[in-house]
């Protein structure tokens, strides 16, 4: 997933991905998170292959007005189907909470019904656990533990589940890793929804659970536990070459555009 903080930067961070990504390692999937309709249009083009940052929200009011109702989210999801474009939607705690528009339900019970609305809607899979709400969800009693129980549900719907882990819920280092740990130990499609490859403290749209000065760490903890957390070492000397390749690959697709 790319993002960035000026949204007209979205088309050439787009054709950076395709181009780039298909240099260091064919097939590789990506999606270009910005504004839903410049997504789709993204898409349309060619230049990414997936879409995970679909919303959906749990609340009554959200099933029946606005742009964010089952029948809006629904048609958005086969528009990128028929294109062939992988189609996973967002949801997660926190999120109506953080909008104020909560209805005094309960995370769980709001989450629950954002994952069957998903399955209803015949998508691929989900990216949960918190996501942007997991900084919120983690404040209240118990919180960390209703993270893992929507992964559960998303499961047991049979979703392939991005299971959160990105948000930096806390700059407590025994946190972060409490948090991890159980992923590692029982598995998940995807255990980390999105890591930061920068360092946090340049992160300008939100640092990760796991950032640049993690990511030792990380593999390390791949290592121990010989999880697939999504992250590969690479010799400085390689990435060095694969680099190279893809500066000049894009160079010559902005040559030939014009």
């Amino acid at each position: 997933e790319t993002t960035m903080r000026v949204s007209r930067n979205a088309w050439s961070n787009a054709v950076a991905c395709a181009v780039g990504g298909a240099v260091g390692r064919w097939g590789t999937l990506f999606q270009c998170s910005s504004e839903e309709a410049e997504e789709l249009r993204i898409a349309m083009a060619g230049f990414t292959s997936y879409a995970e940052t679909v919303s959906v929200y749990g609340t009554e009011k959200s099933f029946t007005h606005g742009d964010d109702t089952p029948w809006s989210k629904a048609f958005l999801a086969a528009a990128y189907a028929s294109r062939g474009v992988k189609m996973r939607c967002t949801s997660g705690a926190g999120s109506e909470l953080l909008m104020g528009f909560h209805e005094a339900k309960s995370l769980l019970y709001l989450e629950a019904r954002c994952l069957c609305l998903q399955r209803g809607m015949g998508v691929q899979g989900t990216q949960n656990g918190g996501i942007d709400g997991a900084p919120l969800t983690a404040t209240i009693p118990g919180g960390v533990r209703e993270l893992m129980a929507e992964n559960l549900i998303a499961v047991w719907l049979d979703l392939e589940c991005a299971s959160g882990n990105d948000a930096r819920s806390t700059e407590s280092e025994i946190r972060v890793g409490a948090k991890i740990l159980p992923y590692l130990i029982a598995g998940s499609d995807l255990i980390c929804s999105g890591m930061g490859s920068i360092l946090k403290y340049d992160n300008s749209f939100n640092p990760s659970l796991i950032n640049g000065e993690e990511l030792e760490d990380y593999l390390v903890l791949q290592r121990d536990f010989e999880a697939d957390g999504g992250l590969t070492p690479l010799p400085e000397s390689r990435a060095i070459e694969l680099r190279e390749r893809a500066v000049a690959a894009i160079a010559a697709v902005f040559e030939e555009l014009g």
